[in-house]
């Protein structure tokens, strides 16, 4: 038997001690084995494999080249493989027939902008890196788009549902004075919109009685900064002849979460029960303004009037309620 070279091998169902004549024209092939890729510049003879891009003689005994391997039994090199490291490059080994055929294992055997998918290379991509300016890697593909707002012209924001630059506005500051960016509504500037409210363009005050063992919800409306001065004034009167104890809070219901809203609440009859102070809700929440307690009146009470004056520069609209309640 022959000194078996480094790729040697026995070659199933050879005959024990058979010899393989590598002559011209008697090369020994296993079935379906390719003599090599068809990357040379011209047909290799028949005792000769392309061997990444050149035809190299077979040798009649081991050591063997790529393409090729030995087989141990006869001794002599047969075309095909025992594994991908006796393939030329790009290349790998069917090792259930023993061919080489043109594929791939990983993306770093198929070269830059293709993967290896399916045990063969194609263009595609695995990461965002991969892929050029303003594009991004999609279902293995790159294509334009973006992942973030700044991936976007200043003109445009990114549609997170799509991955894909639209033309519009990514915050208010971006809006001409007077409006703010509507997410909702395909990211437009808009224009302040709290047609309910009529108390913020009336110049006189709207104003509720609170009785003893009521709660009254006497307010429900939405202030912004869309118009010069736009607030929103509430005046509640306390009638009752007696009670202990009386509450105002207001709740802001639907604010962004970064909205400011201001409540100056001030007294209007002269009580100190009654301090004037300012107060701020930032997103949504609930302020007390006002708690009377300790059985303020011992007898009769005069009425106690105090306005809340609400306001805001968020060019968002801000909805609030007012609650008052009197024990």
């Amino acid at each position: 038997m022959a000194t078996p070279g480094p790729q040697g091998t026995s070659a199933d169902g050879t005959t024990p001690g058979a010899q393989a004549d590598a002559s011209a024209g008697d090369l020994i092939t296993p079935g379906g084995a390719s003599a090599g890729p068809a990357s040379c510049s011209s047909p290799c003879r028949p005792d000769q494999v392309c061997a990444n891009g050149s035809c190299v003689d077979v040798p009649k005994t081991c050591p063997c080249p790529v393409e090729t391997y030995c087989d141990l039994e006869t001794g002599s090199c047969k075309v095909g493989c025992t594994d991908d490291s006796t393939c030329s490059t790009g290349r790998i080994c069917d090792m259930a027939r023993r061919e080489c055929n043109d594929g791939c294992r990983e993306d770093g055997q198929c070269g830059t902008g293709k993967i290896c998918e399916a045990l063969t290379c194609r263009s595609g991509c695995r990461k965002d890196d991969a892929c050029g300016v303003d594009s991004i890697c999609d279902a293995l593909t790159c294509r334009p788009g973006c992942r973030k707002d700044p991936d976007c012209a200043a003109s445009q924001y990114c549609d997170m549902s799509a991955l894909a630059c639209k033309t519009g506005c990514r915050t208010s500051t971006a809006c001409p004075t007077g409006q703010w960016c509507d997410f909702a509504s395909g990211h437009a500037c808009t224009t302040c919109a709290d047609a309910f409210e009529p108390n913020e363009t009336q110049a006189t005050q709207t104003e509720w009685s609170v009785t003893q063992g009521s709660t009254a919800a006497p307010w429900n409306a939405t202030v912004c900064a869309s118009r010069d001065h736009d607030y929103s004034r509430v005046t509640l009167q306390f009638t009752s002849t007696s009670f202990s104890s009386a509450t105002i809070d207001v709740v802001v219901t639907a604010a962004d979460p970064t909205a400011v809203l201001r409540i100056d609440a001030y007294d209007e009859t002269g009580d100190p029960a009654f301090a004037a102070d300012t107060y701020y809700v930032t997103g949504t929440g609930t302020v007390r303004v006002h708690n009377i307690t300790n059985g303020r009146c011992a007898g009769t009470c005069r009425p106690l009037r105090m306005r809340l004056h609400m306001s805001t520069t968020w060019p968002k609209p801000i909805a609030y309620r007012v609650l008052a309640n009197a024990t």
